[in-house]
């Protein structure tokens, strides 16, 4: 079980991440950072979806 969250709106999004718990996320920033853990307070995503 895991929740991907978007920025963007449904269908349309512009960045994804994976939410890995307390508060935090993983994403791909850019080449250059790579992937980081970042708050969910960093960036408010737009939504999220649970994949099961």
């Amino acid at each position: 079980i895991g929740d991907i969250l978007y920025w963007g709106s449904a269908g349309s999004a512009y960045h994804v991440g994976v939410y890995i718990g307390e508060g935090k996320f993983i994403g791909a920033q850019n080449p250059g950072t790579g992937v980081v853990e970042r708050p969910l307070s960093h960036d408010k995503p737009t939504g999220a979806v649970r994949v099961l």
